[in-house]
């Protein structure tokens, strides 16, 4: 029965990149596909001692794409602004 068990195409479980709670449980004849597009692929270098994911990365690079032109857009317009009131103050003045 164990051995049945241990090779069933029918048993529930878990993915082998994360826990059950991130990827859920699959049927173990569907897991393969699961793999190949699972977004938890831990590091390669996990034996010497990494713990990042491919999401954590994947995670980060999102992030800068999205924050990125908004603090360069802020930049630009704090130098314009700031040269603006130079010019403005030299009117002035």
């Amino acid at each position: 029965m164990k051995q049945h068990e241990d090779t069933c195409e029918y048993a529930v479980v878990a993915c082998p990149n994360s826990n059950s709670e991130i990827c859920g449980l699959h049927r173990r004849q569907s897991l393969q596909k699961h793999i190949d597009s699972c977004q938890h692929v831990p590091c390669p270098h996990r034996n010497k001692g990494c713990t990042v994911h491919q999401t954590d990365f994947i995670d980060f690079v999102a992030i800068f794409w999205i924050y990125f032109p908004l603090w360069y857009f802020y930049c630009f317009m704090f130098d314009y602004f700031s040269l603006l009131d130079i010019a403005v103050t030299e009117l002035i003045v």
